[in-house]
This record gives structure tokens, sequence and C-alpha cells, in this order.
């Protein structure tokens, strides 16, 4: 099968786990759970600090002059680099806590490290603003060589993709998303994006095509429409929520690429895409 993930053993680029708050963290508190999270990060390794603008944050022009903040940058993100790349980096700002790897060894791995450098900001953040969503997110690549194309890509008994591209010969990109699990206080949600790029112009011996799958998995509170608040206030509960959705996500790549691609990188799942 020419399709190949885009690492040896499996095809993510970058995974991330966030926590978004329903309100907005006061600015002082935001500094004090910087300054634990630096505290707890800075002896892994995770030694580059840069600024981000806040989410809400915009610029001005005055009278034709330069553009001007109308607040200053609020969030961090604490970056641990190797060979020039950003491999691991935890993100803070008033409006949610992140972590993301772009090296990534099994889930295990990536949630015990995110345990380390998140419980204790996640409870401090906890005893102050009701959570919103808990999500998580993997980008996965596969490149092509040769000429199969879609067929060896795209599973054949997809239920996620509409049946006109599981044999489209060239680019394209599809959309999915919908909600399922819903209960009183809380609904997931479900987003798949694919994009497919095939390059027909060059040699067969080299990279003549890509796809692109991204996949999101968020368990999102009811708050808004009049929901009790969700009772998450823990490292530990919002964790259990990120296992869960873990899960669903590997039911849906196993919905969406071949079964040979994904014994190739060792996916299985015991249950059909939620």
């Amino acid at each position: 099968m020419p399709w190949e993930p885009a690492n040896e053993g499996h095809a993510i680029e970058r995974v991330a786990a966030s926590i978004l708050f329903a309100e907005p963290l006061p600015l002082k508190v935001l500094r004090n759970i910087q300054e634990s999270i630096k505290t707890s990060v800075s002896p892994k390794g995770f030694d580059k600090v840069v600024l981000l603008p806040s989410p809400t944050q915009f610029q001005i022009a005055i009278h034709g002059g330069q553009p001007s903040l109308t607040n200053p940058a609020t969030g961090q993100a604490f970056r641990k680099v190797s060979d020039d790349a950003v491999v691991e980096e935890v993100i803070s700002n008033e409006s949610a806590l992140t972590f993301a790897a772009t090296r990534y060894q099994s889930w295990e791995a990536f949630i015990s490290v995110a345990q380390e450098c998140l419980a204790g900001a996640v409870a401090s953040a906890a005893s102050l603003v009701t959570f919103r969503d808990i999500r998580l997110e993997y980008w996965d690549r596969f490149d092509l060589k040769g000429r199969d194309g879609i067929s060896t890509l795209i599973n054949p008994r997809t239920t996620l993709l509409s049946e006109k591209f599981r044999s489209k010969e060239q680019s394209w990109h599809n959309n999915i998303g919908y909600f399922y699990g819903v209960v009183p206080q809380t609904r997931n949600l479900i987003n798949a994006n694919v994009g497919v790029v095939i390059h027909a112009e060059l040699p067969v011996n080299e990279i003549s095509g890509q796809a692109r799958i991204y996949t999101l998995a968020a368990t999102q509170s009811r708050i808004d429409e009049g929901a009790q608040p969700w009772q998450v206030d823990s490292w530990k509960a919002a964790s259990g929520v990120l296992t869960d959705r873990h899960e669903d996500l590997k039911s849906v790549l196993v919905d969406i690429i071949h079964p040979v691609l994904s014994q190739k990188i060792k996916l299985t799942s015991n249950s059909a895409a939620p």
C-alpha cells in the first residue's frame, strides 16, 4: 500500500488537550496560575516562554498612526524545543488551558505529561470558574507514493464520508460535525475534517499525494441552555473525560481510513464511531 503515515508507527503530527472556561479568569489569578505552571514545567525542559495575545484582543489605528493594542498580551506558552522544533507546549490564557505535543508515543504517555503540567493549574481555575468545554484534537497525515490513490486511503465501509469521496481520484476536502451523548448537563461533539491533495504530475517515486485528517472530540457544558453547572473540578475528572473522547476519536479514524492503514499504525477500536 503506497499510503504511509507521517511517522513510523503512527500518523499523528500534533495532539492537543484543552479545558475552556465559561467565563474569563481574573488577570491576577491568571498570573498566579502562570507562575505555578512555570515552576512545574521549567525543570522538565519547557524553558522557552512566548507571550500570546488575549483571545479578545484586537488592534486599532488612531489618526492613521501605528496600530496599538487595546490590552496587553495575557497569554503565555511554555515550550519545550528540540532540534529547533516545538515538541511540547503548555498554553494558558484567561479563557483556556492547553497541553499540546508534536511527538507522540502513546496516549498513556501524553496524558501523564499533561497531568504533570496542568493538574495544579486546573485545580486553581476550577475554584473560581466553571468549565465550558473539555476537548481533544488530533492532526494526522498520510503521504502517498505511487498511483493507487483514494481506494487504498479511505475505508470502503466508512459511515462518515459521503460515497462520492470514496473513489474520487483528485484533490478534495470534506467536513463532518455532529452532536452525540446529549444529557441534561452536557453534550458531546465530533468534528472531522479530511483533506486530500493529489499531485498527478509528480513522478511515482516522489510524494504524489497527501491526506490530512483533523479530528476533534469535545464534551460541552449546556449551562448556556439553562442547565446546572457541570461538576468537573479536578484534573482527575477532566482526564477521565479526555480519555473517553480519545476512545471516540480512535473509532472515528478507524471509520475513515482503510483497514490496512489502521493495521499499519496499530489502530483498533472496540466500537463504531459515536
